[in-house]
């Protein structure tokens, strides 16, 4: 008799569901995944798919002054961009699901909740499945602000806004998340009139100043009002609309959208009866990602933070190794990259500056590289932008900051080159393609070198040395054959 009916049951199908199911399945382990009532994070795909035509029409447009008929730019039509974007994000979710289905992946679409008892178990409406260790992948949603009234106020997320038959003329969008800055742009580029408010001092507080202030200078140019630092005093329904009041003024809007911090989904899961704390803001494990209750992991949304994806997806690959083997793998975040559907895109990889110089405090250079001067980024007609690099004084690259075309690409292969430990010294001494992207790489790796022969270094007076001596020997013609 089996003492076990699964090595690993994953609640949850979102993106981290399927990458942790998927790896789970490939190593030969039985594994079941349990939906929770979720979609795949279609919704998600669905936005990005919105964002993506968005801005591939904008940039169509930013070359207006080399047509001819000014009459013949490209528009939009919402009603054929939510049907794409429907179309992609199904496929695309039913391609994910079709991939565990034939890996041999148990997919439940039911809710479940843990199970009281001696043994580790979770109980869906039909049947109750024993297992080794449990994966907590379930979504998030933004956390609701403490504002007077607002419980009573309809409002929006950013994805049902977007599901909307039509745009509204005009929107709120509280908070100071990537979602937040995400959704404000793509209305604004539709042509709503966005105010975007959040008591934090400033966009993206986890980034870097020099990110947020890039950022927060592009959303003012598309035409969003930004409001940083501001706490809303009330908020109250109208005929066709909302107010929110904000010290001395009144901002109104067609529709409000918010946009704040996700809170991971716990409360219908029964974490008291494993041990866990259900009043909890976020799931806490260690850097094994596992909780109180050891052979219970836990990885994306349900750890805190943004959600991104990319980082949801490396959690489920640590988590599921250490569940169904055994805890010895860490987790790290150094080498993982991430981005945003900003236009242009924002893309970060390692530390910040300010973290690189408190773990090394005497050999940190940080390289700010402006976008214009990539003779790409020219021809794209997209030269907006910077590039923030963190390189220890070896050569090592620590981090780096990117916003401009074709960042989100130059951050993955930035994220191979740490991983692999690929220093600037082999960049420079590579030869690369003079009008790509990929060039300002070489641009980086020159800086380095060329600050590590300034005079006073002892490469530069190693080398002036070897000139003055070979100088002071005399030229001896070559001999006449």
């Amino acid at each position: 008799m089996v003492a076990v009916e699964y090595d690993l049951v994953i609640l949850g199908e979102t993106w981290a569901g399927y990458e942790a199911a998927r790896c789970a399945a490939e190593w030969g382990s039985r594994v079941a995944l349990v939906q929770n009532g979720e979609t795949g994070d279609r919704a998600q795909q669905r936005a990005i798919g919105i964002r993506a035509a968005t801005h591939r029409v904008t940039q169509a447009q930013a070359l207006n002054p080399f047509q001819a008929d000014v009459s013949s730019t490209p528009a939009l039509n919402w009603s054929a961009v939510q049907q794409w974007a429907d179309l992609t994000a199904t496929t695309l979710g039913d391609r994910a699901l079709e991939t565990c289905l034939a890996e041999g992946v148990d997919v439940i679409a039911d809710r479940a909740q843990f199970r009281p008892g001696r043994s580790l178990g979770v109980e869906t409406s039909a049947r109750s499945l024993t297992t080794r260790c449990v994966l907590l992948a379930t979504e998030a949603s933004p956390a609701p602000p403490e504002i007077p009234g607002f419980e009573h106020i309809p409002h929006h997320s950013p994805a049902s806004l977007l599901a909307l038959e039509a745009l509204p003329p005009s929107a709120i969008v509280l908070g100071h998340t990537p979602a937040a800055v995400e959704i404000s742009q793509t209305l604004a580029l539709w042509g709503v009139a966005v105010t975007l408010v959040t008591a934090a001092p400033r966009l993206l507080p986890t980034e870097p100043a020099i990110a947020s202030d890039w950022i927060t200078a592009q959303l003012m140019a598309d035409g969003v009002a930004v409001w940083t630092g501001t706490v809303p005093s009330a908020v109250t329904a109208m005929g066709d609309g909302v107010q929110i009041a904000v010290g001395d003024r009144t901002l109104e809007a067609a529709q409000l959208v918010l946009a704040t911090t996700p809170r991971p989904k716990l409360d219908d899961l029964n974490l008291a009866a494993v041990g866990l704390d259900e009043s909890a803001p976020r799931l806490h494990t260690n850097r094994y990602l596992q909780t109180h209750n050891p052979r219970v992991y836990g990885c994306g949304a349900v750890l805190g933070g943004y959600g991104f994806s990319a980082i949801a997806r490396h959690e489920a690959r640590v988590a599921t190794e250490n569940a169904l083997f055994w805890p010895r793998r860490p987790i790290r975040y150094e080498a993982v990259p991430y981005h945003m559907g900003t236009l242009p895109p924002y893309a970060r990889v390692g530390l910040s500056p300010a973290q690189a110089r408190h773990r090394y405090p005497t050999s940190v250079q940080v390289y700010a590289l402006p976008w214009h001067t990539v003779a790409a980024a020219h021809w794209q007609g997209t030269p907006t932008g910077f590039g923030q690099w963190i390189i220890r004084q070896d050569g090592k690259v620590l981090g780096a900051q990117l916003l401009g075309p074709g960042a989100d690409d130059l951050c993955q292969a930035l994220a191979w080159m740490m991983a692999t430990r690929c220093s600037l010294r082999a960049i420079a001494a590579h030869p690369s393609l003079p009008d790509s992207l990929a060039d300002v790489l070489h641009q980086v790796a020159w800086a380095w070198q060329r600050d590590r022969w300034q005079p006073g270094h002892w490469r530069r007076d190693w080398a002036e040395n070897w000139f003055n001596w070979r100088r002071s020997r005399p030229a001896h013609p070559s001999k006449k054959r």
